[in-house]
């Protein structure tokens, strides 16, 4: 299965696909924007809940398992909750054109 590339920009709180900023972009008249590449973030001591929308700490006071009413593991029986997912940085910058292309911006 092939990684689908996100970005982050000032159109959206989350990374979003090409596509969707393409999408923005053409609603909000926009002909250019700075993107970065979303990187995901290795051996980080957080996660992601995709069903709250929000970060939390591995192994903190709160985390992701069965004291949340949304958990829902994996496999059906325990385990990882499917509303688990990395974090992500900002990676490098590029210009996303309206036409789609990014081109890489470098920095000195």
């Amino acid at each position: 299965m092939k990684k689908i590339k996100t970005y982050f920009s000032r159109l959206s709180d989350f990374s979003q696909t090409k596509e969707w900023l393409l999408e923005e972009m053409t609603e909000c008249e926009i002909t250019e924007l700075r993107v970065n590449e979303a990187k995901r973030m290795v051996g980080s001591e957080f996660y992601f809940c995709k069903a709250i929308l929000e970060h939390g700490e591995r192994n903190g006071n709160y985390s992701c398992g069965k004291l949340c009413s949304l958990y829902n593991p994996r496999n059906g029986k325990s385990g990882c909750c499917k509303h688990r997912s990395f974090c992500y940085e900002s990676g490098k910058e590029y210009l996303l054109t309206i036409n789609g292309k990014l081109l890489p911006i470098f920095t000195f």
